[in-house]
């Protein structure tokens, strides 16, 4: 078997770099099989860049904004090889229906820029670019939002159905259009405020366990938009019991009264009296 010639490629008629030696020793047979395949990858990439360039690449962006209602909403659209398309041939829908031409236009060849001058609710929604002209590879799509920052939450409440929990209500703000979290908080005077984390169904409730002295309360509506909080309400667990429990013997001995079928001044009298024997017996007045 003869040596490896010193010079293991030619360059064959197609224009490849091919081995010259057919039969060597073996180390010199793997280098010469390792060159082989490196100038296979080179090759390779590179038809594989050109391919990429002649297709061109379109990126849109800003990707998924959130724009306050009444702003302007503006996206543009980029072709990074523009050696096939023009940014003249972009074309814009939202939410898969074409828009009108006269709400974008091309910046130069390589950019072109929707705008709308006023966003409202109904502009949210799937925005896209594309053209016909060629296939385009990136991201063509984003989704906007359009929303309002949130106000404060309304009717406030706080209740106890027994001598150990709290629960507090309420309702929501206005509608934002967009995902709005609302939270209670709550705190005795002298500590920090904690977040409520035992929501009730519904999330627009939720109850404070193991509570026996004053708390405040108070309930923060938060968006990516903004946030909003309610004034501040005090909630005595010991005295609201007491008045719970007050006016169900109250109504008690109102029902007691009806069924003697007393008249009117005497339901007066017997509601008084009872209404005194109350006070004396929960709050020592």
């Amino acid at each position: 078997m003869t040596e490896c010639d010193a010079r293991p490629f030619v360059l064959s008629t197609s224009g490849m770099m091919v081995c010259h030696q057919v039969t060597c020793h073996f180390p010199r047979c793997l280098t010469c099989t390792l060159h082989m395949v490196m100038v296979f990858c080179l090759v390779s990439t590179t038809r594989g860049l050109h391919k990429a360039e002649a297709l061109g690449t379109v990126e849109i962006y800003p990707q998924e904004p959130m724009i306050k209602v009444g702003q302007a909403l503006t996206l543009t659209c980029e072709i990074t090889h523009p050696n096939v398309i023009s940014a003249v041939d972009i074309q814009w829908s939202h939410d898969g229906k074409a828009l009108s031409s006269e709400l974008y236009s091309a910046l130069d060849t390589k950019r072109s820029r929707l705008v709308i001058p006023r966003a409202g609710f109904e502009d949210s929604g799937l925005y896209a670019c594309n053209t016909e002209k060629s296939t385009q590879q990136g991201s063509t799509s984003t989704e906007v939002n359009v929303g309002e920052s949130p106000s404060v939450a309304k009717d406030l409440k706080c209740f106890s159905r027994d001598s150990f929990d709290i629960t507090c209500e309420w309702m929501p703000g206005r509608d934002t259009n967009i995902p709005t979290n609302y939270n209670l908080y709550y705190s005795t005077r002298n500590d920090e405020y904690e977040m409520c984390r035992d929501f009730l169904p519904g999330n627009m409730s939720c109850v404070v366990r193991e509570v026996h002295e004053t708390n405040y309360f108070y309930v923060s509506s938060e968006n990516r938009l903004g946030n909003a909080s309610t004034t501040e309400i005090s909630f005595d667990h010991e005295t609201e019991s007491k008045y719970a429990l007050y006016l169900s013997y109250m109504c008690i001995c109102f029902l007691r009264c009806v069924r003697l079928k007393r008249l009117r001044l005497q339901l007066h009298v017997c509601l008084l009296a009872a209404t005194t024997t109350l006070k004396n017996r929960f709050f020592g007045v």
